[in-house]
């Protein structure tokens, strides 16, 4: 599993959230509606995979499952013996946009795609880092992402 990749918080979705890979990249917060277990604040998790399954729109990775449930200990492990809880989901974005090498924009395929970016001089960054939203062509290829200063926040 990619762990390291969006911290380990992605998802499979189903073929109409995934279309043939277009959804690829896509950002949802999804929260659980099980208010024993679980948070009402939610996880944010990027698609990165198809679900053929038709029990579930969404099927997280553990990490993101067990980031729903409440900060409790042991909340998590309940949460996770659960399997298949009823959530809520929604696109979110809430981060940066940025133009992207060839590689990432990938003619236009890679627009709208999500990624969390970290600076690595820590002097001068936070090591949280931040996300980006691909929105346009970095065609110096210097650097993976070239950010803009303009903060963008969107719910679908």
């Amino acid at each position: 599993m990619a762990t390291r990749f969006f911290a380990g918080h992605i998802a499979a979705a189903t073929p109409s959230i995934y279309k043939d890979g277009a959804g690829c990249g896509a950002c949802f917060q999804v929260r659980c509606k099980n208010p024993k277990l679980c948070s009402s604040k939610g996880t944010i998790v990027m698609v990165t995979d198809l679900n053929k399954s038709n029990q579930t729109d969404l099927v997280l990775s553990s990490r993101a499952f067990r980031a729903m449930a409440k900060p409790v200990a042991g909340a998590d492990r309940d949460l996770l013996k659960q399997g298949i809880v009823d959530i809520d989901y929604q696109r979110f974005f809430a981060g940066h946009i940025a133009a992207a090498t060839p590689s990432i924009y990938k003619d236009g395929a890679g627009c709208g795609a999500c990624f969390q970016v970290r600076c690595k001089n820590p002097k001068l960054c936070s090591s949280k880092g931040t996300i980006v939203m691909v929105t346009d062509l970095n065609k110096s290829n210097q650097t993976d992402f070239v950010l803009s200063n303009k903060a963008l926040f969107i719910r679908y």
